[in-house]
């Protein structure tokens, strides 16, 4: 999988940025639409999911507290659970 606009690299300079160190694992989400049938496929209806050319990646790395903390850069906002 090709990454568009070096979406992969951010992602980990950020991690490196906001948390320091490196993160052990980087994965990509691809996007999608539903064009047919939102919402109906947990009722037996039908639908037609597409992959689009947008995703989320996320760096990640583990931790001993058991807290998650996420950085959301489009909102430039921290959010632990």
């Amino acid at each position: 999988m090709s990454d568009p606009a070096g979406a992969e690299s951010r992602a980990r300079e950020r991690f490196v940025a906001l948390v320091g160190g490196t993160p052990e694992i980087v994965i990509r989400s691809p996007g999608r639409v539903n064009l047919i049938g939102d919402h109906t496929d947990y009722s037996e209806g039908f639908v037609l999911p597409i992959a689009i050319d947008r995703a989320v990646w996320l760096a990640l790395r583990p931790r001993d507290d058991g807290v998650a903390r996420v950085w959301a850069e489009l909102v430039d906002s921290w959010s632990e659970f």
